[in-house]
């Protein structure tokens, strides 16, 4: 039988993870709501592409701001548009992933400590 919890336990150095239960619970309780959104989300968006296209297509004038010759400008611009934005929120959340981490091992290393403390409760006192 493997006992790699147990000698995570004994070897408590930099390159172990912290209160690995703890982290296990915390990042299923992430990882599902976030799965189920993300696929409810890009199911919404393909739809409302696939309804909005043909509609921005029909009544996208054939000259761009009146100057120069260019059929369905406006799908390019909302596609630029949306492009960019996701380039920008791409940028700010790649920075925030540190953040959620060092939120995270802060609070699991509270609750283990509180369970400490309770564990101990009487030689603390």
């Amino acid at each position: 039988e493997d006992k790699t919890y147990y000698r995570m336990q004994l070897a408590r150095n930099a390159d172990n993870p912290d209160n690995p239960d703890q982290r296990l619970q915390e990042d299923i309780n992430i990882f599902i709501p976030t799965v189920v959104s993300l696929t409810t989300g890009f199911a919404e968006a393909v739809g409302q592409l696939l309804i909005n296209l043909p509609i921005l297509l029909f009544l996208s004038p054939t000259t761009a701001f009146g100057t120069f010759y260019c059929p369905g400008w406006l799908l390019y611009l909302a596609l630029l548009y949306s492009g960019l934005g996701t380039l920008v929120a791409h940028w700010i959340g790649s920075r925030l992933i540190f953040v959620n981490f060092a939120k995270q091992k802060y609070e699991a290393d509270f609750r283990y400590h509180v369970v400490q403390v309770r564990d101990h409760a009487e030689s603390i006192a």
